[in-house]
């Protein structure tokens, strides 16, 4: 019985960080699993000394590393890359393949996607929205739903202390992704800022990451005191620990899995209402859905949570227990109910 996962992500980021997470819990169930990477990729590295994988590092074009498919039961794709490779190597070994769809945009439609879908065994989308992108492609698809998991972020009370310090004072905003204006709408929250800096002072925005844009968003927050660019951090949760309230102003997004790692830390969340995002947060129970970029509404809504301990305080706690659904463990069962069939065979 073995998985062979495939992930040919630069970097690491969501995907990867769900593909890890997904890893490590079935690794605890005892099963054997492979998993291939592009040549240098953190996440073999991560993954190392991961008791029952096997990690294959593999150089482009991807699509040509078939034997990587062959000699398992099943193949899981977690990325476009993969998918074609996967879609190859079943076609010369006959082996199964699952394919997880994680972003929001549309799918081309042309001959060499259509074949990825049409002969996967199964498609999977982590929301709504993504579900329908597939279905646009071949409307005849079963494509099951099965939404990331929680991080479960490790927490260093030192560093946590330290933080607290150095903010002291301040109510915490904060955002951690990709600093892309046009995925992430972080330019807005930085309008958000530049409103608030009178009506709120002590009210303080982090955007933690990096990206394309990080020079753009220096530029635009010049002569504001109440919003820092902190740069990519490790310990997201850390700083998740020291919050008061998690934003994420994306211009569309397919779910956003950084807002239940927020939630699982007991903040409440403001985010913009596109796509997946409304499939986790509840508006007025676990946080505030504004319209997307939009600074005043960010600013707006903001300021309701900041002037209101007790709805801060509540949406925090319903969060807790809204994050409490996307366990690691109920994400690895519904894969395995997908694997099942195939690992019998």
């Amino acid at each position: 019985m073995t998985i062979c996962h495939l992930n040919f992500n630069k970097g690491f980021r969501g995907s990867g960080r769900q593909t890890e997470i997904l890893i490590r819990t079935l690794a605890q169930r005892d099963l054997e699993q492979r998993f291939a990477v592009r040549v240098g990729s953190p996440l073999g590295e991560r993954l190392s000394g991961t008791a029952g994988l096997e990690i294959v590092e593999l150089k482009k074009p991807f699509f040509v590393h078939t034997r990587v498919c062959k000699g398992v039961d099943l193949v899981h794709a977690h990325t476009s890359q993969a998918a074609q490779l996967a879609a190859v190597g079943h076609m010369i070994h006959r082996t199964p393949y699952i394919v997880t769809r994680r972003v929001d945009n549309p799918i081309r439609n042309n001959i060499i996607n259509r074949m990825t879908y049409r002969h996967a065994a199964r498609a999977v989308a982590l929301s709504q929205v993504i579900r329908d992108r597939v279905t646009d492609l071949l409307s005849d698809l079963d494509v099951a739903m099965i939404p990331d998991a929680l991080a479960e972020l490790p927490v260093d009370p030192g560093e946590v202390d330290r933080l607290r310090k150095n903010y002291k004072g301040k109510f915490l905003v904060g955002h951690t992704g990709e600093l892309s204006n046009a995925h992430k709408g972080q330019l807005y929250l930085i309008h958000a800022a530049r409103r608030l800096q009178k009506v709120a002072p002590d009210l303080h925005i982090l955007l933690m990451g990096h990206g394309e844009d990080e020079e753009l968003f220096r530029r635009e927050a010049e002569g504001l005191n109440n919003v820092e660019l902190v740069g990519f951090v490790d310990n997201v949760g850390d700083y998740l620990s020291i919050l008061d309230v998690f934003t994420y102003p994306s211009l569309h997004e397919g779910m956003g899995s950084a807002i239940i790692d927020a939630m699982d830390f007991s903040l409440p969340v403001v985010a913009t209402n596109v796509d997946g995002i409304p499939d986790i947060v509840d508006h007025g129970r676990t946080g505030l859905l504004v319209p997307p970029a939009d600074g005043e509404a960010l600013a707006d809504a903001f300021l309701e949570i900041y002037r209101n301990p007790e709805l801060r305080r509540g949406m925090g706690q319903a969060g807790k227990q809204r994050a409490a659904m996307f366990s690691p463990e109920s994400m690895a069962d519904r894969y395995l109910e997908l694997y099942e069939p195939f690992l019998r065979a």
